[in-house]
């Protein structure tokens, strides 16, 4: 609210980051254009494959990952930049669009579903922070088409949300990883995924013996694939920085705003 006003009373030529909503504001100022970039962050469902959580099972992963329109969803989302179906983002090495891995197919799901008895999958949580409630809201009523009670709670901040994953109190949450080279989470059955699988784990230690960067790549991309096959959770979507310019500022950075910042190219004209 603070960089908007500021931005509207001309105190400041740049503003960021920025939400959608309030770059959209902006862009309808005169003298002020919103722009974006991509970043890092990828807007997922995290699977909690523990034993004690349904998704420890294949087979439920997969037929979730059907039921869930993620192009949809990706298209609709104002800080969508692109969908992504698995682990590494498009800035990072390795990268490949593995959305088609598991396109939606209600009908692949729901009979997928009837492997299992009608009350055999018990109501599943789903955490959402307040800020992808209507996001989330979409998926409760893509998982109850598989016949599966879902408890939909809403919490008021993405630290909440991942305060309970890291406690292990949740079956799926609505969440986003943010780092470079955060895929490797996926090798450890102790993270908050605790997703395990010695293929994914083998293709993961490839990828770190590699002795070049073409090799690197090709591993990774492997590494990438294996964990998305095995349905390890349901990666929605790349997600957007957004900012706010002043029309005769030039030379200012789109991507990766979210953490760095040079300057050494911007000029007002």
């Amino acid at each position: 609210s603070s960089l908007t006003s500021a931005m509207e009373g001309g105190k400041i030529s740049m503003a960021l980051p920025l939400s959608a909503d309030a770059a959209e504001t902006l862009n309808a100022t005169r003298g002020i254009s919103a722009d974006s970039g991509i970043s890092f962050d990828k807007v997922m469902l995290a699977f909690n494959n523990d034993n004690n959580s349904p998704f420890s099972d294949e087979q439920i992963r997969k037929m979730t990952r059907y039921a869930i329109d993620a192009k949809t969803i990706a298209k609709n989302a104002p800080d969508a930049y692109a969908p992504l179906g698995g682990p590494i983002s498009p800035l990072e090495d390795g990268y490949e669009d593995l959305s088609e891995l598991f396109p939606y197919n209600l009908e692949q799901g729901q009979q997928m579903r009837s492997y299992f008895g009608a009350s055999y999958i018990a109501d599943i949580d789903l955490l959402v922070p307040k800020k992808y409630e209507q996001i989330g809201n979409t998926v409760k009523s893509a998982i109850e088409q598989l016949n599966i009670g879902v408890n939909l709670e809403v919490l008021d901040s993405a630290a909440q949300v991942t305060e309970r994953m890291n406690a292990g109190t949740y079956n799926v949450a609505l969440t986003t990883m943010s780092g470079e080279n955060d895929a490797s989470v996926f090798t450890d059955g102790q993270s908050m995924f605790h997703f395990e699988n010695g293929d994914a784990q083998q293709a993961y230690a490839d990828a770190m013996a590699a002795t070049n960067d073409n090799d690197y790549q090709d591993r990774m991309r492997t590494y990438a694939r294996t964990v998305s096959e095995n349905a390890a959770s349901d990666w929605l979507y790349t997600r957007k920085n957004f900012i706010a310019v002043s029309d005769q500022l030039q030379g200012y950075p789109k991507n990766l705003t979210d953490r760095l910042l040079p300057l050494s190219r911007i000029k007002l004209h």
